[in-house]
């Protein structure tokens, strides 16, 4: 908490209308007060090392009151307590008016006060919010020539400064004037609280605070601090005092957060004044941003009509501002990015590309229509849509130039030709897998196996049992015979076929294996048919069987894998036994079934995988 004046004001004097007791231009001048509410009764507050409130140290002293450290037993807090130094009904009516407004005037950006009263001596007690931090005019004194000015330091600078014209906007919608606006009176607290205090020459333009404080048209002796006052309070125009008098004293603080130093000098106070009621358009250096001089110019203008006319007018112009500041700086650190990704081609190039989009991005964020950000986005996304095409990349490059605002056609063209390109090679290699996949000898390579191996087995095995039956006398070879064995022999097989026909209509390979055994047990039983309707001698009915299976199994292998031909051979060893010895054909037929369907269910089992 500061005291009401940063170095301190007096009484006014008997002859003059105001009293000066510095020669800095920086101070307040106050008037003596008069209008506004009367003290009333304001209950007592008890001070003391056994009161309520004990005082601990002095905070600060101005020219008219002291304001000490103080600790509230009830809460067990610190808060901030102002005195009055000096008494007198006017004094005190002008400290309770100042209790009265900041007390009113509930914001974030304004001091609380928590009590007013009077000690047991009547003195009257302003207790407040103890503000841990510093005033706005340390942090700004403390800048180093360098800085004053800068990128970071502006934008710091400036987000305070909306801040305060947060409060001033409640103010004027109460019907307050400040009226002494000044880095001096803000104090920064110590997690970034910005607070505005010493409401001592707040007066009022509304009915409702004029109960609390004197009317604006009653203020017509000089107050306010030279350096940074506008000129119809230079000129004690009360008539003139509106809310454009504030707007100018926030221009006034901009001034100096640009400039380092408020915009009247002079060589004494007088001079000082003089120069407010001139108000000279200011000179600015040339690092100040031409949107930014405009806005100041024009808050610090000579007439109020020309200055901005409420403080949330100059506030959205400073958040514009402030906005399209942190843009600029965001271009500036994409377009660095954007030089690094399109001179490297690696990752490092990847990521200087990401974090160029991302730059450019947040900068359309805080200003929709900054033109170096859309521009540098599209050079960007380009950039990065020229990088995915290079790496063959169709997709990721198509979903980058849609999300451009103004695509190149070629660029777009290029992308939508290499997907169609890549379209039709994946069309292709899909057909040429699908055609791999039916000549694939792996697929159902187990299923063939087994029904090789049961064939060789059931169908073999019986031939050659019956046969051996045959040989011994135990059984006589005829037709009659031979064709109810066929049949069954038909029916398991088929019956095989059946259970394993989802493996067998796979692929390719698998449906000609299928279609070759239903042509061999078919045949088979065909040719036991005809042969008995004939007349056919059984032998020479085993024996064209023997010749008609001999075919099959070539041409299986021949169409299926040449490899497999090592079955009809085994097979073919045995054909001409059967034909120079037809009396043991069964046992023949047997022996060729067994060994042919055993090579090829061992064929088919030990095939390579693909």
């Amino acid at each position: 908490m500061r005291p009401d004046n940063a170095r301190g004001s007096g009484p006014a004097h008997p002859d003059d209308t105001v009293e000066v007791t510095s020669p800095d231009s920086r101070h307040t001048i106050r008037a003596t007060p008069g209008g506004g509410p009367e003290p009333g009764s304001l209950a007592q507050v008890k001070l003391g090392d056994r009161g309520p409130i004990e005082l601990l140290d002095t905070l600060g002293q101005g020219g008219t009151a002291r304001v000490w450290r103080g600790h509230q037993r009830s809460l067990r807090r610190d808060v901030a307590v102002k005195m009055p130094l000096t008494g007198g009904e006017a004094r005190t009516r002008g400290f309770v008016r100042e209790a009265l407004i900041t007390g009113w005037l509930s914001h974030p950006n304004i001091a609380p006060v928590h009590e007013l009263g009077v000690d047991d001596q009547g003195r009257p007690v302003l207790v407040m919010k103890l503000i841990e931090g510093q005033s706005w005019e340390a942090a700004l004194d403390s800048r180093d020539r360098a800085e004053v000015g800068g990128a970071a330091d502006l934008e710091r600078q400036l987000r305070v400064l909306i801040q305060v014209c947060h409060a001033i906007e409640l103010a004027h919608l109460r019907g307050v004037l400040h009226r002494d606006l000044k880095p001096a009176n803000i104090m920064l607290g110590a997690f970034g609280e910005v607070l505005v205090v010493d409401w001592g020459l707040a007066v009022a333009i509304g009915d409702e605070a004029a109960l609390r404080t004197q009317r604006a048209a009653e203020a017509t002796e000089l107050a306010g601090t030279p350096a940074y006052m506008p000129p119809e309070m230079a000129a004690a125009r009360a008539d003139a005092l509106g809310p454009a008098t504030d707007t100018y004293l926030l221009g006034a603080i901009l001034h100096e957060i640009v400039t380092g130093r408020a915009p009247h000098r002079g060589q004494s106070i007088s001079e000082t004044i003089e120069a407010a009621i001139r108000a000279d358009p200011p000179e600015l250096p040339a690092t100040v941003p031409d949107e930014l001089a405009r806005i100041l110019r024009r808050a610090i203008a000579r007439e109020p009509i020309d200055r901005y006319r409420t403080a949330s007018a100059l506030r959205d112009a400073l958040e514009g501002f402030v906005g399209h500041h942190h843009a600029a700086h965001l271009c500036d650190e994409g377009e660095r990015h954007l030089a690094i990704a399109r001179g490297d081609v690696g990752a490092r190039g990847h990521d200087a590309f990401v974090a160029a989009r991302f730059a450019f991005m947040q900068a359309l964020a805080a200003w929709p229509d900054a033109p170096p950000a859309r521009t540098g986005l599209q050079a960007t996304l380009e950039g990065m849509a020229e990088r995915h095409l290079a790496a063959g990349d169709a997709d990721a490059a198509l979903e980058l130039i849609d999300a451009l605002a103004d695509p190149r056609p070629t660029l777009r063209d290029r992308a939508i030709a290499m997907r169609a390109g890549k379209a039709d090679a994946a069309r292709e290699l899909t057909a040429l897998r699908d055609v791999a996949r039916e000549h694939d000898l792996d697929v159902g390579r187990r299923t063939r196996s087994l029904i090789f191996l049961l064939t060789a087995i059931l169908w073999g095995g019986s031939a050659f049992g019956t046969g051996v039956m045959v040989e011994l006398g135990e059984l006589r070879l005829n037709h009659e015979q031979q064709l109810p064995f066929m049949l069954v022999m038909s029916l398991a097989i088929y019956g095989l076929l059946w259970l394993k026909r989802r493996a067998l209509l796979a692929n390719q390979v698998n449906r000609r294996f299928l279609v070759g055994a239903a042509i061999v047990v078919t045949t088979d039983v065909v040719n036991a048919l005809v042969g008995r309707h004939l007349g056919i001698p059984i032998a020479s009915s085993l024996v064209l069987e023997l010749l008609f299976t001999l075919l099959v199994l070539v041409c299986f292998a021949v169409f299926v894998e040449t490899r497999l031909l090592w079955a009809p051979i085994s097979f073919a060893a045995f054909v001409p036994l059967a034909v120079a010895d037809p009396a043991r054909v069964m046992i023949y037929l047997g022996l060729a079934i067994l060994a042919s369907f055993s090579t090829l269910a061992w064929l088919s089992h030990t095939a390579p995988r693909r």
